[in-house]
């Protein structure tokens, strides 16, 4: 055999590997769609009281919300709202991910690059917020601009 047909052939049995071992740690295929919710999920419980406070986590190249289970998180206009990033367990943030660029409409208070408004998750806690004051379904991605995730914000 010659070393070009060993190549051929171990190229793709490597990527089959690595597809495989990345399939076993996100637990299988998850569905993820911006279409699923309509209704304003569960908050967290948070000291602040009136903040609607939620996980943003990561699946199949986009943000997760665990608790609408889709990529699209609906919340109230006028409620303060607080993202807690996820950075352990199975909806662990992950490379870019880590980073969160919102819309300017969203204006998040805490952010750790305030001229990109871009929030960049670090180990500990991580909480964003912001209070919606316009209501639409606004888009945020990772600070590449690749992986995506929506807030709506709802009267």
């Amino acid at each position: 055999m010659n070393v070009q047909r060993a190549l051929g052939i171990a190229g793709p049995v490597f990527m089959v590997a690595v597809l495989a071992a990345a399939f076993l740690q996100l637990g299988g295929p998850v569905a993820v769609s911006g279409n699923a919710v309509s209704q304003p999920a569960e908050p967290l419980p948070t000291a602040a009281g009136n903040a609607q406070r939620y996980q943003l986590g990561y699946k199949n190249y986009a943000f997760y919300f665990p608790s609408t289970g889709t990529d699209t998180l609906t919340v109230k206009k006028g409620q303060p709202v607080e993202l807690e990033a996820v950075l352990a367990g199975p909806d662990a943030l992950v490379g870019c991910m880590v980073s969160q660029k919102f819309p300017a409409e969203l204006k998040i208070e805490n952010p750790t690059q305030p001229e990109r408004n871009l929030f960049i998750a670090r180990q500990g806690s991580n909480v964003l917020r912001f209070t919606p004051a316009k209501e639409g379904t606004f888009t945020f991605t990772c600070g590449m601009g690749m992986g995506v995730g929506q807030i709506r914000v709802v009267a």
